[in-house]
């Protein structure tokens, strides 16, 4: 309940109060709980931390410039995104432990992180977030419990003693009778309440669940997983099962390596269970072997005895975020990363909602599981409860509005994962004839320039090859030469209201397709008060800029209208048209209006310049 009124831009805050510049339902009215008075930075929504609307018409919402306190009493830091750093015990294997504790379970002190005497080594420049302060016991890559480098010469590392944050809780069977009190994953993420919808919307709630005790955000089991598990409070990770163990010190979960894909050729992911035999870094230099010592020294073999490190092969046995990687063979180079494609180029826009493509596989390289099964998860994203959400087959979806797209496995030990796209980007786009943009991941008006790879309708049959008569003849290809129509892709050559194609079922001749809009924006009235950053007119080409009067000189100057937001080349309404316009690049198209839609759907009156 500070008073920070500031961004971390340095933006200042629009008042809660307030409607202007960004229109809003974080009111004071809505969450009277929230501590919403005047323009200061709050977190009413539960997102990751305090934030605010900003008083700049370009900048709707920026997180403000507030430290993350520290539980010195209670030993604990909730960090971004969830992750819970411990100061006086470990979770799990310790990986978000903070504490200060300097030496090794046998006593020996613990060389400073940010020496390399006795012992060389590049840890703080391999894992930068892993907390390597002073000489204090950390797990940065993995390893069963902290460790360190020690001051004697000839004892290279040694684990440290630090005590389980969870000393006396444990579960028996799958945990489904649990009542403890942890409420922290293996992986060290705070848990969401099971009362709350955010970040993860959810059906396990204490309404549809009322024998299986979902109090507050403790791990539970009430849906017959193999152990205690909850939703987490980061955004990139749905679910994770508890830090507690079974009571039954010999019970171990079934293998997963039964449910993963190891690819030869790419990788998903980080490249956890790639498998091929590439050898050499990005550079060219040929890789060490993993058994070998010479010339770097290592513990991967031991520490990873399942991540598949055979011969001199490329591998990520520690989930490195730049991918694959292996020692070299030079002196001088202790490791490279390898230049090893990804398995999919699909990409996803906004929270993936729209995606329909076709990948089936988890970010870690577990196969999805089927929407329309209950095994081995029973759920209710289900085609028959989401019937609008393409939940066909066992492609990647998001039906409830996650962060991105995702699956529940078929691994009995782990549920839901995301994955392994990433967002869509502009830079892949080209700019064609006409100046007019062909967008590859998304659609402008009614697709008639999308030029990407979707193939398969929006109730999932697979499209018919446009240079194929069968089984349904055409002449496409011959009345529309340019409308890109390659392989079975879904295009709009003749002026439907979407993309659409040919399908392979004899019976069905053709069908529209689901491809996801470039742009969410919209505007209000004649749209003289847009401040949005579309640049792309309704039959796709690319705006002009304000200030340049080339290939269209023109009066609508940023110094002849200052007050009507001509920055860029963004769409701007500066004379009282219709709706919000721009000069176009096309030398033979003037203008023309763009392709954002009023934000309470009506369409906007005749324009004289029509």
């Amino acid at each position: 309940r500070g008073t920070v009124s500031v961004s971390s831009s340095g933006r200042r805050c629009q008042r809660w109060d307030s409607q202007s510049p960004h229109r809003h339902d974080r009111t004071p009215q809505n969450y009277p709980q929230a501590g919403l008075v005047q323009n200061y930075c709050r977190n009413p929504d539960d997102d990751t931390s305090p934030w605010c609307y900003t008083v700049d018409p370009t900048v709707r919402v920026e997180f403000c410039p507030l430290p993350i306190c520290d539980d010195t009493a209670g030993g604990v830091v909730i960090g971004t995104n969830g992750i819970v750093y411990s100061t006086t015990c470990m979770f799990g294997d310790g990986t978000t432990y903070r504490g200060t504790v300097g030496q090794t379970q046998s006593g020996l002190q613990c060389q400073r992180w940010d020496s390399q005497s006795p012992h060389q080594h590049n840890y703080p420049s391999t894992y930068p977030d892993a907390g390597l302060e002073e000489n204090y016991c950390r797990n940065p890559d993995g390893e069963p419990r902290t460790w360190c480098y020690t001051t004697d010469p000839n004892v290279r590392w040694g684990y440290c003693n630090i005590q389980p944050c969870y000393p006396n809780e444990c579960f028996n069977d799958n945990g489904s009778g649990y009542r403890g009190s942890a409420n922290i994953t293996r992986s060290g993420l705070a848990c969401q309440r099971w009362d709350s919808q955010t970040p993860h919307p959810h059906s396990r709630t204490p309404e549809n669940y009322p024998n299986a005790n979902l109090v507050e955000n403790y791990c539970r089991n009430p849906d017959g997983e193999a152990a205690p598990w909850c939703y987490t409070q980061s955004t990139n990770r749905r679910w994770d099962v508890c830090v507690i163990n079974s009571c039954d010190a010999s019970a171990t979960p079934p293998p997963s390596q039964q449910y993963q894909v190891f690819p030869t050729e790419c990788y998903f992911g980080t490249g956890l269970t790639y498998r091929g035999r590439l050898d050499r870094t990005k550079s060219g230099i040929t890789c060490q072997r993993w058994d070998s010592q010479t010339p770097h020294q290592h513990n991967y073999p031991d520490r990873y005895p399942n991540a598949g490190l055979e011969n001199n092969y490329c591998r990520n046995p520690d989930e490195h975020d730049g991918g694959l990687w292996c020692y070299t063979t030079s002196p001088n180079r202790r490791w490279e990363e390898c230049n090893v494609p990804k398995c999919f180029d699909d990409c996803y826009l906004g929270n993936g909602g729209d995606y329909r493509g076709r990948i089936n596989v988890t970010q870690s390289g577990r196969i999805c599981q089927r929407w329309d099964t209950q095994t081995p998860h029973a759920h209710t994203r289900t085609p028959e409860t989401y019937p609008d959400s393409g939940l066909i087959d066992n492609y990647c979806r998001n039906p409830d509005g996650d962060s991105r797209p995702w699956c529940y496995t078929i691994d009995p030990t782990d549920r839901v994962e995301f994955c392994p796209m990433e967002t869509c980007v502009w830079t892949e786009d080209v700019i064609g004839s006409e100046s007019k943009v062909y967008p590859e991941h998304c659609m402008f008006g009614d697709g008639a320039t999308y030029r990407g790879t979707v193939s398969m309708t929006s109730v999932g049959l697979t499209c018919q090859r446009w240079n194929s008569q069968s089984p349904h003849p055409h002449d496409q290809t011959i009345r529309h030469p340019l409308a890109g129509l390659d392989e079975n892709y879904c295009r709009n050559p003749d002026g439907e209201p979407r993309t659409w194609c040919y399908t392979t079922d004899a019976n069905v001749r053709w069908q529209y397709c689901t491809v996801p809009e470039c742009f969410s924006d919209c505007y209000d009235d004649d749209g003289s008060t847009y401040r949005g950053t579309v640049n792309i007119t309704s039959s796709g080409r690319a705006c002009q800029r304000w200030d340049s009067q080339t290939p269209h000189p023109h009066t609508r100057t940023p110094a002849a209208y200052p007050s009507a937001g001509l920055e860029e080349n963004f769409c701007r309404n500066p004379d009282g048209e219709a709706e919000p316009w721009c000069y176009t690049q096309d030398p033979y198209t003037r203008w023309e209006a763009c392709v954002i839609s009023n934000c309470d759907g009506t369409a906007p009156p005749a324009s004289d310049r029509y």
